[in-house]
Protein backbone atom coordinates (compact mmCIF):
# COMPACT_ATOMS: atom_id res chain seq x y z
CA UNK A 1 0.00 0.00 0.00
CA UNK A 2 1.54 3.28 -1.08
CA UNK A 3 1.77 6.61 0.76
CA UNK A 4 -1.13 8.17 -1.14
CA UNK A 5 -3.61 5.45 -0.16
CA UNK A 6 -2.53 5.51 3.46
CA UNK A 7 -3.10 9.24 3.47
CA UNK A 8 -6.59 8.90 1.93
CA UNK A 9 -7.80 6.42 4.54
CA UNK A 10 -6.30 8.43 7.40
CA UNK A 11 -7.93 11.64 6.25
CA UNK A 12 -11.39 10.06 5.91
CA UNK A 13 -11.17 8.73 9.47
CA UNK A 14 -9.93 12.09 10.72
CA UNK A 15 -12.69 14.09 8.99
CA UNK A 16 -15.50 11.61 9.68
CA UNK A 17 -16.96 11.85 6.17
CA UNK A 18 -15.98 11.45 2.54
CA UNK A 19 -17.16 14.96 1.71
CA UNK A 20 -15.01 16.75 4.28
CA UNK A 21 -12.05 14.46 3.52
CA UNK A 22 -12.33 15.20 -0.21
CA UNK A 23 -12.35 18.93 0.50
CA UNK A 24 -9.29 18.65 2.78
CA UNK A 25 -7.45 16.57 0.19
CA UNK A 26 -8.37 18.86 -2.68
CA UNK A 27 -10.12 16.15 -4.72
CA UNK A 28 -13.71 15.53 -5.72
CA UNK A 29 -15.85 13.26 -3.54
CA UNK A 30 -16.60 10.85 -6.41
CA UNK A 31 -12.88 10.49 -7.12
CA UNK A 32 -12.19 9.78 -3.45
CA UNK A 33 -15.00 7.23 -3.26
CA UNK A 34 -13.67 5.44 -6.35
CA UNK A 35 -10.14 5.35 -4.91
CA UNK A 36 -11.40 3.79 -1.66
CA UNK A 37 -13.56 1.29 -3.57
CA UNK A 38 -10.55 0.16 -5.58
CA UNK A 39 -8.55 -0.26 -2.38
CA UNK A 40 -11.35 -2.27 -0.76
CA UNK A 41 -11.49 -4.53 -3.84
CA UNK A 42 -7.75 -5.01 -3.68
CA UNK A 43 -7.81 -5.89 0.03
CA UNK A 44 -11.06 -7.85 -0.10
CA UNK A 45 -12.50 -6.10 2.95
CA UNK A 46 -14.73 -3.10 3.69
CA UNK A 47 -12.95 -0.16 5.18
CA UNK A 48 -15.95 2.03 5.97
CA UNK A 49 -19.61 1.49 6.80
CA UNK A 50 -21.98 4.15 5.54
CA UNK A 51 -25.43 4.86 6.86
CA UNK A 52 -27.50 7.48 8.61
CA UNK A 53 -25.31 10.27 7.27
CA UNK A 54 -22.22 8.91 9.03
CA UNK A 55 -19.06 7.28 7.77
CA UNK A 56 -17.66 4.84 10.29
CA UNK A 57 -14.30 3.10 9.95
CA UNK A 58 -14.20 -0.66 10.26
CA UNK A 59 -11.57 -2.49 12.30
CA UNK A 60 -9.57 -2.86 9.09
CA UNK A 61 -9.53 0.89 8.49
CA UNK A 62 -8.51 1.58 12.09
CA UNK A 63 -5.64 -0.86 11.72
CA UNK A 64 -4.50 0.94 8.57
CA UNK A 65 -4.73 4.30 10.36
CA UNK A 66 -2.60 3.10 13.27
CA UNK A 67 0.03 1.83 10.85
CA UNK A 68 -0.19 4.96 8.73
CA UNK A 69 0.27 7.36 11.63
CA UNK A 70 3.65 5.83 12.39
CA UNK A 71 4.78 5.92 8.77
CA UNK A 72 3.26 9.29 7.92
CA UNK A 73 4.70 10.76 11.08
CA UNK A 74 8.18 9.77 9.92
CA UNK A 75 7.48 11.19 6.47
CA UNK A 76 6.21 14.46 7.93
CA UNK A 77 9.28 14.73 10.16
CA UNK A 78 11.61 14.18 7.19
CA UNK A 79 9.68 16.74 5.15
CA UNK A 80 9.97 19.30 7.94
CA UNK A 81 13.72 18.68 8.29
CA UNK A 82 14.31 19.10 4.56
CA UNK A 83 12.31 22.34 4.53
CA UNK A 84 14.28 23.60 7.52
CA UNK A 85 17.54 22.82 5.72
CA UNK A 86 16.30 24.62 2.63
CA UNK A 87 15.65 27.83 4.55
CA UNK A 88 18.78 27.54 6.66
CA UNK A 89 17.30 26.57 10.03
CA UNK A 90 19.40 23.41 10.18
CA UNK A 91 21.91 21.58 8.00
CA UNK A 92 25.50 22.23 6.99
CA UNK A 93 27.35 24.55 4.67
CA UNK A 94 30.98 23.88 3.69
CA UNK A 95 33.10 26.92 2.84
CA UNK A 96 36.63 26.62 1.47
CA UNK A 97 39.06 29.49 1.83
CA UNK A 98 42.64 30.37 1.02
CA UNK A 99 45.02 31.73 3.68
CA UNK A 100 44.51 35.41 2.86
CA UNK A 101 40.74 35.08 3.10
CA UNK A 102 40.92 33.04 6.29
CA UNK A 103 42.83 35.71 8.16
CA UNK A 104 41.35 38.89 6.81
CA UNK A 105 37.78 38.06 5.79
CA UNK A 106 36.42 34.75 7.10
CA UNK A 107 35.97 35.69 10.79
CA UNK A 108 33.56 38.47 9.83
CA UNK A 109 31.72 36.29 7.30
CA UNK A 110 31.27 33.35 9.68
CA UNK A 111 30.04 35.65 12.44
CA UNK A 112 27.43 37.12 10.09
CA UNK A 113 26.29 33.67 8.89
CA UNK A 114 25.90 32.39 12.45
CA UNK A 115 23.88 35.45 13.43
CA UNK A 116 21.54 34.92 10.47
CA UNK A 117 21.36 31.11 10.66
CA UNK A 118 22.05 30.15 14.30
CA UNK A 119 21.28 26.43 13.78
CA UNK A 120 23.30 26.08 10.58
CA UNK A 121 26.55 24.14 10.91
CA UNK A 122 29.36 26.05 9.20
CA UNK A 123 32.36 23.94 8.21
CA UNK A 124 35.53 25.75 7.10
CA UNK A 125 37.74 23.78 4.70
CA UNK A 126 41.31 24.80 3.92
CA UNK A 127 41.75 24.60 0.14
CA UNK A 128 44.21 26.13 -2.27
CA UNK A 129 42.64 28.31 -4.96
CA UNK A 130 44.16 26.02 -7.58
CA UNK A 131 41.84 23.10 -6.76
CA UNK A 132 38.89 24.97 -5.25
CA UNK A 133 36.97 24.98 -8.54
CA UNK A 134 37.27 21.20 -8.87
CA UNK A 135 36.06 20.70 -5.30
CA UNK A 136 33.07 22.96 -5.99
CA UNK A 137 32.19 21.04 -9.15
CA UNK A 138 32.45 17.73 -7.25
CA UNK A 139 30.15 19.14 -4.51
CA UNK A 140 32.78 18.47 -1.88
CA UNK A 141 32.35 22.09 -0.81
CA UNK A 142 29.44 24.50 -1.20
CA UNK A 143 31.24 27.84 -1.42
CA UNK A 144 34.78 29.04 -2.04
CA UNK A 145 36.40 32.31 -0.98
CA UNK A 146 39.48 33.03 -3.04
CA UNK A 147 41.24 35.52 -5.29
CA UNK A 148 39.30 36.41 -8.42
CA UNK A 149 41.70 34.65 -10.81
CA UNK A 150 39.77 31.43 -10.13
CA UNK A 151 36.90 32.79 -12.22
CA UNK A 152 38.89 32.73 -15.44
CA UNK A 153 40.07 29.14 -15.10
CA UNK A 154 36.97 27.32 -13.89
CA UNK A 155 33.94 27.27 -16.22
CA UNK A 156 30.50 26.86 -14.72
CA UNK A 157 31.24 28.91 -11.61
CA UNK A 158 29.50 32.07 -10.52
CA UNK A 159 31.72 34.71 -8.93
CA UNK A 160 30.45 37.31 -6.46
CA UNK A 161 33.05 40.11 -6.07
CA UNK A 162 33.69 40.87 -2.41
CA UNK A 163 36.46 43.45 -2.22
CA UNK A 164 39.63 44.78 -3.81
CA UNK A 165 42.65 45.73 -1.74
CA UNK A 166 45.98 47.28 -2.76
CA UNK A 167 49.17 45.39 -1.99
CA UNK A 168 51.28 46.93 0.75
CA UNK A 169 54.61 46.18 2.38
CA UNK A 170 54.76 46.36 6.17
CA UNK A 171 57.47 46.44 8.82
CA UNK A 172 57.82 47.17 12.51
CA UNK A 173 57.80 50.85 13.55
CA UNK A 174 61.34 52.22 13.38
CA UNK A 175 62.47 49.70 10.77
CA UNK A 176 65.49 50.91 8.72
CA UNK A 177 63.48 50.64 5.49
CA UNK A 178 61.17 53.38 6.76
CA UNK A 179 64.05 55.81 6.49
CA UNK A 180 64.92 57.07 3.04
CA UNK A 181 68.58 57.29 4.10
CA UNK A 182 68.87 53.59 4.96
CA UNK A 183 68.51 50.94 2.29
CA UNK A 184 69.99 47.98 4.17
CA UNK A 185 68.77 44.60 2.92
CA UNK A 186 66.20 42.86 5.09
CA UNK A 187 64.73 39.38 5.01
CA UNK A 188 61.14 38.92 3.88
CA UNK A 189 58.24 36.98 5.31
CA UNK A 190 56.31 35.70 2.32
CA UNK A 191 53.11 33.67 2.00
CA UNK A 192 53.03 31.19 0.39
CA UNK A 193 56.24 31.64 -1.64
CA UNK A 194 59.05 34.09 -2.27
CA UNK A 195 58.09 37.45 -3.72
CA UNK A 196 60.03 39.17 -6.57
CA UNK A 197 58.46 42.49 -5.49
CA UNK A 198 59.88 42.20 -1.99
CA UNK A 199 63.20 41.06 -3.41
CA UNK A 200 63.49 44.27 -5.39
CA UNK A 201 62.33 46.30 -2.39
CA UNK A 202 65.10 45.00 -0.13
CA UNK A 203 67.75 45.10 -2.84
CA UNK A 204 68.08 41.38 -3.53
CA UNK A 205 67.72 39.48 -6.81
CA UNK A 206 64.25 38.00 -7.32
CA UNK A 207 65.63 34.46 -7.19
CA UNK A 208 67.69 35.02 -4.06
CA UNK A 209 65.92 33.17 -1.26
CA UNK A 210 68.54 33.94 1.39
CA UNK A 211 66.96 35.18 4.58
CA UNK A 212 63.38 34.50 3.54
CA UNK A 213 60.98 33.08 6.11
CA UNK A 214 58.08 31.28 4.48
CA UNK A 215 55.01 30.53 6.59
CA UNK A 216 51.37 29.63 5.97
CA UNK A 217 49.89 31.56 8.90
CA UNK A 218 49.38 35.31 8.48
CA UNK A 219 48.82 35.87 12.20
CA UNK A 220 52.24 34.33 12.84
CA UNK A 221 53.70 36.38 9.99
CA UNK A 222 52.40 39.61 11.50
CA UNK A 223 53.79 38.71 14.92
CA UNK A 224 57.23 38.02 13.44
CA UNK A 225 57.20 41.28 11.50
CA UNK A 226 56.20 43.28 14.59
CA UNK A 227 59.01 41.79 16.69
CA UNK A 228 61.91 41.52 14.23
CA UNK A 229 63.47 43.29 11.25
CA UNK A 230 61.84 41.08 8.65
CA UNK A 231 59.16 42.57 6.42
CA UNK A 232 56.07 41.21 4.71
CA UNK A 233 53.56 42.23 2.11
CA UNK A 234 49.99 41.44 1.19
CA UNK A 235 46.54 42.98 0.73
CA UNK A 236 46.06 46.07 2.87
CA UNK A 237 42.99 44.65 4.63
CA UNK A 238 45.17 41.95 6.21
CA UNK A 239 47.16 44.54 8.13
CA UNK A 240 44.44 47.15 8.72
CA UNK A 241 44.17 46.68 12.49
CA UNK A 242 47.92 46.58 13.07
CA UNK A 243 48.53 49.64 10.88
CA UNK A 244 45.74 51.53 12.64
CA UNK A 245 47.03 50.93 16.17
CA UNK A 246 50.71 51.37 15.31
CA UNK A 247 51.90 47.78 15.76
CA UNK A 248 53.03 47.80 12.11
CA UNK A 249 54.07 50.55 9.72
CA UNK A 250 53.61 50.75 5.99
CA UNK A 251 56.82 50.70 3.95
CA UNK A 252 56.72 53.50 1.34
CA UNK A 253 57.02 51.37 -1.76
CA UNK A 254 54.84 50.66 -4.75
CA UNK A 255 54.37 46.92 -5.25
CA UNK A 256 53.53 45.40 -8.59
CA UNK A 257 50.67 43.01 -9.24
CA UNK A 258 47.89 44.67 -7.27
CA UNK A 259 45.21 45.07 -6.30
CA UNK A 260 44.24 41.83 -4.63
CA UNK A 261 40.66 40.92 -5.56
CA UNK A 262 38.64 38.61 -3.32
CA UNK A 263 35.50 36.82 -4.56
CA UNK A 264 32.99 34.24 -3.43
CA UNK A 265 32.65 31.30 -5.84
CA UNK A 266 29.70 28.93 -6.15
CA UNK A 267 28.33 26.61 -8.81
CA UNK A 268 25.22 27.61 -10.69
CA UNK A 269 23.46 24.51 -9.36
CA UNK A 270 24.17 25.43 -5.74
CA UNK A 271 22.49 28.79 -6.28
CA UNK A 272 19.13 26.99 -6.36
CA UNK A 273 19.48 26.90 -2.56
CA UNK A 274 17.99 29.93 -0.83
CA UNK A 275 20.62 29.58 1.91
CA UNK A 276 23.51 29.74 -0.56
CA UNK A 277 22.01 32.77 -2.27
CA UNK A 278 21.61 34.58 1.04
CA UNK A 279 25.13 33.71 2.15
CA UNK A 280 26.37 35.27 -1.08
CA UNK A 281 24.53 38.47 -0.17
CA UNK A 282 25.95 38.33 3.37
CA UNK A 283 29.48 37.86 2.01
CA UNK A 284 29.17 40.88 -0.26
CA UNK A 285 27.90 42.96 2.65
CA UNK A 286 30.94 41.88 4.71
CA UNK A 287 33.25 42.90 1.88
CA UNK A 288 31.56 46.28 1.60
CA UNK A 289 31.89 46.81 5.36
CA UNK A 290 35.63 46.06 5.27
CA UNK A 291 36.01 48.50 2.38
CA UNK A 292 34.08 51.24 4.21
CA UNK A 293 36.17 50.77 7.35
CA UNK A 294 39.33 51.42 5.37
CA UNK A 295 40.57 47.85 5.41
CA UNK A 296 40.58 47.63 1.62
Amino acid sequence: MDYRRLHLVTEIVRQGSFGRAAQALGVSQPALSKAVARLEDQLGVALFSRGGGATLPTAFALHIVQYARERLGDADRITAEVRQMAIGETGRVRIADEPVARTGFMPQLVRAIVERFPALKVEIVDRAASDMGDRLAAREIDLGVASRRLDATQPGLKAFPLLESPLVAVARPGHPLLSAQDSSPAPAVVLPSRSPELGRLVGRPANDGAGDIIGPDFDLVKTIVAQTDVISHGPAFLFAAELADGRLARVPARLEGGPYALSLFVTEGALHSAVIREIAVIAQACGAQITRSGGA
